[in-house]
């Protein structure tokens, strides 16, 4: 069982929440505070969006020395529970505890005792999801559950496109196109991806890349097998040099992208 880690107001460390104000990283909003939230910043909008949106917001620049050393404190409570531990940003990070879960009694009760102890050293919450492989674990993210095999149809059926954490252009554009949930995007038919093909084909190539490089990292990486070998997996020393970087596509397109070009060649065609 894979589980993926996220781990609100890690980088707002003794920031009210009511101040309002962001942690920006590469001109996106990277974690804003509870009174930003309210009006409306949300992860990973543009920082000028966000000032829009929340006129006298402060934003904060990201800067990685400012939190090496909290870090290495969080992830190394986890590191306690299992070895096979993948970090993808400062604040989010793949499980794999299946050999782990059952010194335990079972995973549900290995993540209670992990919340339990982060909280107490590091006074952190944690939210988590869980599935049979990263994209699951990553879908289930926040609903603190794991998702079974026997559970995926009826989950995408229900979970709505804002889960993938696409831009809100992006979003507007599938509704308009009756594309609600993930289940909608997971099975459109082979002929729509002949049509995106033939847009990508005859859409400039710069385009192209300025799109897949913007967006690529929306998405976490996905494998038949989780986690094939134990070289998949990055497990602590902590001392070691840092390789950081948030979920990318690393071999093949994933479906959502192939749709988030067509949507936005559609958008490039229907504005000429």
């Amino acid at each position: 069982m894979i589980v993926f880690i996220s781990l609100p107001n890690f980088f707002l460390n003794d920031i009210s929440a009511t101040k309002l104000a962001a942690i920006v990283r590469d001109r996106s909003v990277l974690e804003p505070t509870a009174g930003a939230v309210r009006l409306g910043v949300q992860v990973g909008i543009s920082a000028t969006l966000a000032r829009r949106r929340c006129p006298g917001l402060e934003l904060i620049e990201f800067r990685a020395k400012d939190h090496i050393g909290r870090f290495e404190q969080v992830w190394s409570v986890f590191a306690k529970y299992t070895p096979m531990l993948e970090t993808v940003d400062f604040h989010q990070a793949y499980l794999d505890i299946r050999k782990d879960a059952t010194r335990y009694g079972g995973a549900d009760e290995l993540l209670y005792d992990l919340r339990r102890n982060l909280k107490r050293d590091t006074g952190l919450a944690l939210e988590w999801g869980g599935g049979v492989d990263k994209w699951m674990a990553w879908i289930a993210r926040g609903y603190n559950q794991f998702i079974t095999p026997q559970m995926e149809s009826l989950v995408l059926s229900k979970l709505p496109i804002e889960v993938m954490t696409l831009p809100e252009r992006l979003n507007e554009r599938m509704h308009h196109f009756d594309l609600h949930t993930v289940a909608n995007v997971m099975s459109l038919p082979a002929g729509f991806w002949n049509l995106i093909s033939a847009l990508i084909v005859t859409s400039l190539c710069a385009g192209f890349l300025a799109i897949k490089t913007r967006y690529a990292r929306t998405f976490p990486p996905k494998s038949e097998t989780c986690f094939p070998t134990s070289q998949s997996m990055t497990s602590m020393p902590l001392n070691a040099p840092l390789h950081l970087s948030p979920p990318i596509l690393q071999n093949n397109l994933r479906p959502m992208l192939c749709l988030l070009l067509a949507c936005e060649f559609v958008s490039l065609a229907n504005e000429a």
